[in-house]
């Protein structure tokens, strides 16, 4: 009995110790914003809708008002097709079928020599996919092997399809539209009174065909013999996506959604509180209109209404670029503008700039600064209000204080502004390559990640000196004492533990390091593909703590209040509480 006793107690230890251990190593999870992101395809399959993205599905079982993750991480979902219980997705790495007996996502590329797939179509036992080059393959037996089916096709790329009855209408870009009626066979050109070759959206209502274009709208009531252009009342001539729920014809423009009542002789916006309006993708479902948008997620509106709102919770599908505190709250850089949270990651509030990606923030007094793809920005005493503040169309990739002055990193060099960005001064005195991809203090030193190694300057930039790595791409830089870490694009990590005089690669080789944070010994490394490294003895061994991640390609890393932020590229912001670190 006493022996039983001793067993079961053992196996509850053991069982307590793996727990614990599985708290340890698992420990990412994601923030609750910012939400969002670019969202290129939908499907309805029962009462579950399906939203195509840059980086994976995502499912909404309550009509957009939450969202979950449904796989296909690093793929750009651009068509989702469904045929009864069948669900397939056309992506950039190829196409994929869902099993729900396995509950996951399966890869079918079997004959697909171009798996660049934008567009699908299911008609009885046969899917279409479209490529972008190889033309248009078929498929007879659920995507398991494929052929190609071009003949007649002279233009490759595939953006849209359509049909009706036994025809089938492929749009392309550079050559309009093409029909086939014996299954891909044979494709013969249908483009009279098309006046672009560049199609990028179809849609078939009865007996009609509206093709969508970059000068609009076309419609055939002939099966695509002729076309002729209707675009009365549509302000935004590229034309991305088409949909049609009953009567009304619904487009999707970079200048928001247009719906006509008319077979397309008339349109009107109905962008109200359509807060992004580059839309790329439609659909309609019930009383529900959903559009697609590039960066900002879904928008949701009732047909009776049309007044949008945001629906995108738990849809992170944002690029998180960069990071700084201000006043305790963390402010988070993503390629559609600025947001801030005060509580770590439980809420967000949007701080502006929703038409830029934002590679790098600092704090400076009362100034938060943003640099951009196309500048600099400044915003003053928590003012959402941004002003482009120079540095116009330059790629601004890192920034840091110093004093009262400010240094901005970009591709032609470093830049100083003494008076919050009025005037900049370029200072490259010294450096043998000018694309400038990091900056960081050491102590009174500047050091500056280059193209071709690492420099730092004791003369606030006036003049640069060689520190080491030559011919080494250097993303990101991390000091601790006398110990420098350089991370590089491809080359791994290098350490040095006396100032930069000499160099040693540590054990990551070949990794494509995008970022470094550290606190004390503790030092973390993001990586393109392999997820975050962790090292608590200041580089001398190195783990990995990648469990409960989706996305492992790691593009920006802060460490704040007892949390590691980790921004990934196109699958949201994640944290880890360094807490379970501290107790392995």
């Amino acid at each position: 009995m006493n022996k039983q006793i001793i067993n079961i107690k053992f196996v509850f230890m053991l069982f307590l110790l793996l727990n614990n251990n599985n708290l340890i190593y698992s420990q990412w999870t994601p923030a609750k914003g910012p939400y969002g992101g670019y969202v290129y395809s939908f499907a309805a399959a029962g009462p579950n809708l399906y939203a195509g993205t840059h980086d994976g599905i995502y499912l909404s079982a309550n009509n957009g008002n939450t969202w979950k993750y449904s796989g296909l991480i690093n793929n750009i979902v651009r068509s989702i097709a469904v045929n009864g219980k069948n669900i397939y997705a056309g992506t950039s790495g190829g196409f994929y079928a869902w099993s729900f007996n396995k509950k996951k996502w399966t890869q079918f590329n079997d004959g697909l020599i171009n798996k660049d797939i934008h567009v699908l179509i299911v008609r009885g036992n046969n899917i279409f996919a479209g490529s972008s080059g190889g033309g248009v393959f078929l498929s007879s037996n659920n995507g398991k092997k494929w052929i190609q089916v071009n003949s007649g096709l002279s233009n490759k790329i595939i953006r849209s399809f359509a049909q009706i009855g036994k025809n089938i209408y492929a749009g392309t870009f550079g050559g309009g539209v093409y029909l086939t009626a014996d299954l891909g066979k044979n494709w013969k050109q249908v483009n009279t009174g098309m006046i672009s070759m560049n199609v990028f959206a179809l849609c078939a209502r009865g007996p009609e065909i509206f093709a969508g274009t970059d000068q609009g709208v076309f419609i055939s009531s002939d099966s695509g013999l002729n076309w002729k252009q209707v675009n009365d009342g549509v302000l935004n001539k590229n034309i991305f996506a088409l949909t049609a729920n009953g009567s009304n014809l619904y487009a999707g423009t970079d200048g928001g959604v247009f719906v006509s009542k008319n077979n397309g002789l008339n349109w009107t916006p109905v962008n109200s509180v359509l807060l992004n309006t580059n839309v790329r993708s439609l659909s309609v479902d019930g009383r529900y209109i959903y559009a697609g948008t590039n960066g900002s997620g879904v928008f949701l509106t009732d047909k009776n209404n049309s007044i949008w709102h945001q629906a995108d919770s738990g849809l992170s599908n944002s690029y998180i670029r960069s990071f700084v505190v201000s006043d305790s709250n963390l402010l988070v850089g993503t390629d559609v503008g600025i947001y801030s949270t005060p509580d770590n990651g439980k809420s967000f509030t949007f701080l502006g700039l929703e038409k830029s990606h934002i590679g790098s923030l600092a704090v400076k007094g009362i100034y938060r600064c943003a640099g951009t793809w196309n500048g600099f920005y400044s915003s003053e005493d928590n003012d959402t209000a941004w002003n482009l503040s120079g540095l116009k169309n330059k790629n601004v990739r890192s920034l840091i204080v110093k004093g009262t002055y400010l240094f901005a990193a970009s591709d032609d060099g470093v830049y100083l502004t003494s008076d919050n960005g009025i005037s900049w001064k370029l200072l490259n005195h010294g450096f043998t390559s000018t694309n400038i991809i990091c900056l960081e203090l050491n102590g009174p030193d500047i050091l500056a990640g280059t193209g071709s190694g690492v420099f730092f300057s004791i003369n606030n930039g006036i003049t640069w000196s060689f520190l080491g790595l030559a011919n080494k791409q250097v993303s990101a830089v991390y000091v601790n004492g006398t110990t420098l870490f350089a991370g590089t694009l491809g080359q791994g990590l290098y350490i040095s533990d006396d100032n930069g005089k000499t160099w040693n690669q540590m054990g990551l080789m070949n990794l494509n390091i995008q970022h470094l944070a550290g606190q004390r010994d503790n030092v973390f490394v993001g990586t393109l593909g392999e997820g975050v490294y962790w090292s608590s003895d200041n580089g001398k061994t190195m783990s990995k703590i990648n469990n409960g991640l989706i996305d492992l390609n790691i593009i920006s890393l802060l460490i704040h209040d007892g949390y590691l932020f980790a921004g990934t590229y196109g699958c949201g912001l994640w944290m880890f509480s360094l807490n379970e670190l501290s107790r392995k």
